[in-house]
């Protein structure tokens, strides 16, 4: 038995429209559900509409990772990017209807109550009015995950980045292992203005996020 390749995984960019008509069938299903067993169809159907649009939104992000100066790979992660509060939406709207439904006893017996609980917590972390905060939280990450993607550091004569580095941080040889952090946090330093503008700006939009959410 053969076994597949990361580069090897089919990756097609979601139809969000498409999507939106797909979630709206679901939800009208799941309503319009008149045994427990057609209840837990929908939510098998859900769970593999899901399970694919979260796939293809990883295979973009780890493509964008493997190599961050590739612009299809920046335009896929921005697709995301833009597109995932949308996904949120549908997600968050499905599981009200789940947590409404006349069936939920059984879809609790079927899934497990951590199933339910999961998607009520889904429910207390996201409305609608949120959307553009949540884009601008995933450009932040996006551009920290490419400027620590980036790193080069050098070091008796490898090129490493800030995951291979881990390597000689745990070299026998305490030399080698001083001369790696110092190398490691050389990147750091001389980024730790960006770094820092990015996580300020992050605990700002979480911040705003947390207070239309109703947290204090």
């Amino acid at each position: 038995m053969s076994t597949m390749t990361f580069s090897q995984l089919p990756y097609q960019r979601p139809d969000f429209i498409e999507l939106k008509a797909q979630y709206d069938a679901l939800g009208a299903k799941l309503d319009a559900a008149t045994t427990a067993e057609d209840a837990v169809t929908v939510i098998r159907e859900w769970t593999t509409l899901r399970v694919h649009v979260s796939t293809m939104g990883s295979i973009a992000e780890v493509k964008f990772t493997q190599d961050v100066s590739s612009d299809s790979s920046k335009a896929e992660k921005q697709f995301f990017d833009e597109n995932w509060p949308t996904f949120a939406e549908y997600e968050v709207d499905m599981a009200k209807r789940v947590l409404n439904s006349a069936h939920v006893g059984a879809i609790s017996s079927t899934f497990g109550e951590l199933f339910l609980l999961r998607l009520k917590n889904s429910t207390l972390t996201f409305e609608p009015s949120i959307k553009d905060i949540m884009v601008q939280e995933s450009e932040l990450n996006t551009k920290y995950n490419a400027l620590t993607a980036s790193a080069k550091i050098d070091l008796d004569g490898t090129t490493y980045n800030l995951s291979t580095i881990a390597k000689p941080l745990i070299d026998p040889d305490r030399n080698v292992r001083l001369r790696a952090m110092t190398a490691m946090y050389g990147f750091l330093d001389d980024n730790a203005a960006e770094l820092d503008e990015i996580y300020d700006k992050l605990v700002q939009l979480r911040t705003e996020k947390a207070k239309i959410l109703g947290y204090p």
